[in-house]
C-alpha cells in the first residue's frame, strides 16, 4: 500500500469511520527539481486573475485556480503510479496558486462530507467522487514562505484532539517537490496558512478505491484510459481526458447558475438546493 512506502513520514495514522486506514503521510521530495519545473515555468508568467473559475459555489476558488498546465499530466501519472493499483485519482490538470498579494490562506474543511452524503455538498462535483473517496493528496511546488497545513482537530503527535482539551496542533510547512496525502473526512479537516512570499502552487487531488470508481473516468493503466489520453497533447487532455464520461446531474450547468445567483454557500447553500442523488440511495 502507500503509505508502506519507505519514502512515507506517517505523521498521523488511525481507522477513519469506514475502516479505511487514515492519516496525514508525507512523501518528501517526491518530485523532482525537473519534474517541478513543469508547473513552475508554465506559470511563471500567469495571473489568475485573468483566468476566473466561474463554476464554482466558493467564492474562494474563483481567482485561485491556474489554467491547464502542459506537461502535467506526467505529474499526475507518477501520483497514480504510487497508488497503484489498490486507489485511482480522477483527471485533473490545474493547480490551485497562493500568492502574498491574496493576504489568505484557504479556509478550513474536509474533502468530503462522508460517503453516501452528496445531498450535503456545497462544491460542484464533476467527477462525482467527492462522496466516494477516501483521501485527498496534493503535491507542492514553487518556492515560497508561509503556506502552512493545520489540522485543528489533530494534535501535533498525529492523536485525534480532544476538543475540551488545549494543546498543540499538527501543522507543518510543505516545500517544493513534496507531496502530501490525508484522510478526506473528519478529524482530518484542514486549512493553509497565508503565504508571505514566493509562489506556492498546490496540485490537488482526489483519491478513491479503483472499485469505487463511478464511472465518470477511466482508471489509470486501463487500456480505455491510453486511449482517452492519446498523444497526451493539450487538445487532446482538454477535448477528451478532461471530460466526465457521464455528467452529474446535481451540479447541470443550469443548477449551478441558480445556485451562484442565490449568494449562499456551504451549508446553507446544500440546504437551499436539495438533491437526491443516486449514489446517497447505495
Amino acid at each position: 500500500m502507500f503509505y508502506d512506502r519507505e519514502d512515507c513520514t506517517k505523521l498521523s495514522f488511525f481507522p477513519d469511520d469506514y475502516g479505511t486506514p487514515s492519516g496525514v503521510f508525507l512523501f518528501k521530495g517526491f518530485y523532482t527539481d525537473e519534474e517541478c519545473k513543469i508547473v513552475e515555468e508554465a506559470m511563471a508568467n500567469e495571473d489568475t486573475r485573468n483566468h476566473v473559475y466561474e463554476e464554482t459555489l466558493i467564492s474562494w476558488y474563483s481567482e485561485k485556480l491556474s489554467p491547464m498546465i502542459p506537461g502535467l499530466i506526467n505529474l499526475w501519472e507518477k501520483a497514480s503510479e504510487m497508488l497503484y493499483p489498490e486507489y485511482v485519482i480522477h483527471p485533473q490538470n490545474n493547480v490551485l496558486v497562493l500568492r502574498p498579494y491574496m493576504n489568505e490562506g484557504m479556509f478550513i474543511h474536509s474533502d468530503s462530507p462522508g460517503k453516501g452524503e452528496c445531498h450535503r455538498l456545497s462544491q460542484v462535483d464533476v467527477w462525482q467522487t467527492c462522496c466516494e473517496l477516501d483521501y485527498g493528496l496534493v503535491a507542492y511546488f514553487g518556492e515560497f514562505e508561509g503556506g502552512e497545513i493545520f489540522y485543528p482537530n489533530i494534535q501535533a503527535d498525529g492523536t485525534k484532539k480532544d476538543p475540551a482539551v488545549d494543546c498543540e496542533l499538527l501543522e507543518f510547512k510543505p516545500e517544493r517537490g513534496d507531496l502530501v496525502v490525508h484522510g478526506a473526512f473528519n478529524p482530518h479537516a484542514h486549512g493553509v496558512r497565508p503565504v508571505t512570499s514566493g509562489n506556492r502552487y498546490a496540485f490537488s487531488n482526489f483519491v478513491l478505491k479503483a472499485e469505487d470508481n463511478p464511472g465518470t473516468f477511466h482508471n489509470y493503466k486501463t487500456p480505455e484510459y491510453y486511449e482517452q489520453i492519446g498523444d497526451k497533447s493539450m487538445e487532446r487532455l482538454m477535448n477528451v481526458w478532461m471530460l466526465p464520461l457521464e455528467p452529474n446531474p446535481q451540479f447541470s450547468h443550469d443548477r449551478i447558475k441558480m445556485m451562484q445567483a442565490s449568494g449562499l454557500e456551504g451549508i446553507d447553500l446544500a440546504e437551499a438546493f436539495p438533491f437526491e442523488h443516486e449514489r446517497d440511495k447505495k
